[in-house]
């Protein structure tokens, strides 16, 4: 198979007719071609072609001689590369000759540099000092015009502190004052609260006790109505009938033939007695009933009206 049948991969079992031809290991052509691996692994395959064989468990790249001649040909550097080269080559050591003697006439500068700098610096010194002494004469007259106002200044300031003192002193008096005034008046409050809790308290109880005994009273009015409807009422037409029942047998045979061919109108008038009296009975259970209703609707109220009156004082 020809160079130009090959790909730039070439896979190998060992068989192969040019497996003999890649006998180049990647150190060797590293070494020739004066490069690192990663560049080799980088042109491997695309502009140097690599062929790869299985030696025990891993696969190892190798690689023709003819392959690494034609790889170096192609990237030999070509005349105008060369003159670029030289040129620059002749402009690194003019460089190198001018860097030396700038070296040499620098050593030569610092001793003059060094008298120069010095008399500079002194006539500098000079200057400054003079300066500085013209300008703390006139910061000592500055301080010596201010001081009389910085003597008032303090003066005015001391009384104001003096007099400010004295005012928080007599502050501070009156604050003890209302202090123990304050004190005075919360043990006032303290004692009438005391006081206004027993009162209520006391009220509280006696309307209780005012309650109870209008319970009581209430159920004594209702037990005396009780029996005062369950009381038995007169009987006047029992009486009536009976006054007509011995009125009837004292007259002849021919008087009660008479009172049975009477009118009913006759009859009627004796009947009517015990109506009347049942009509006044239901008049008088009326009234009683109302003036208990009553009495009792007024002790209600008078003892809501207690009990709010007591909830509310405080």
């Amino acid at each position: 198979m020809t160079d130009t049948e090959l790909p730039m991969i070439v896979w190998l079992r060992g068989d192969e007719d040019h497996c003999a031809d890649f006998v180049l290991d990647a150190d060797a052509v590293m070494q020739t071609l004066g490069i690192k691996r990663s560049r080799l692994t980088q042109i491997s395959g695309k502009e140097l072609r690599v062929g790869r064989i299985r030696r025990g468990r891993y696969i190892s790249p190798v690689y023709r001689q003819a392959d690494v001649d034609v790889y170096l040909e192609w990237t030999r550097a070509s005349a105008s590369q060369l003159k670029s080269a030289s040129a620059v080559t002749e402009a690194t050591a003019g460089l190198l000759e001018q860097s030396e003697r700038l070296g040499a006439a620098l050593h030569s500068i610092p001793e003059e540099l060094t008298s120069v700098i010095r008399r500079d610096l002194a006539q500098t010194a000079v200057s400054l000092t003079t300066h500085m002494h013209h300008i703390l004469e006139q910061a000592h007259d500055v301080s010596r015009q201010h001081q009389g106002a910085v003597l008032g200044v303090e003066n005015r300031l001391k009384s104001v502190i003096a007099a400010q003192q004295e005012f928080l002193t007599q502050m501070m008096g009156q604050m003890h004052k209302q202090d123990a005034q304050l004190q005075q008046l919360n043990q006032n409050l303290t004692e009438l609260s005391a006081l206004a809790r027993m009162q209520r308290q006391d009220h509280l109880e006696q309307i209780q006790q005012q309650k109870a005994e209008q319970e009581a009273l209430t159920e004594e009015l209702a037990a005396l109505k009780t029996q005062f409807s369950l009381a038995p009422k007169p009987r006047r037409r029992a009486t009536a009938d009976s006054r007509r029942i011995k009125g009837v047998a004292a007259r002849p045979q021919s008087a009660i033939a008479k009172a049975a061919q009477r009118p009913p109108r006759a009859r009627a008038y004796a009947t009517a007695q015990p109506t009347k009296s049942r009509s006044l009975s239901k008049r008088i259970k009326a009234k009683i009933d109302s003036s208990i209703d009553k009495s009792l609707v007024s002790s209600t109220t008078a003892s809501d009206a207690c009990l709010s009156g007591a909830v509310s004082r405080p």
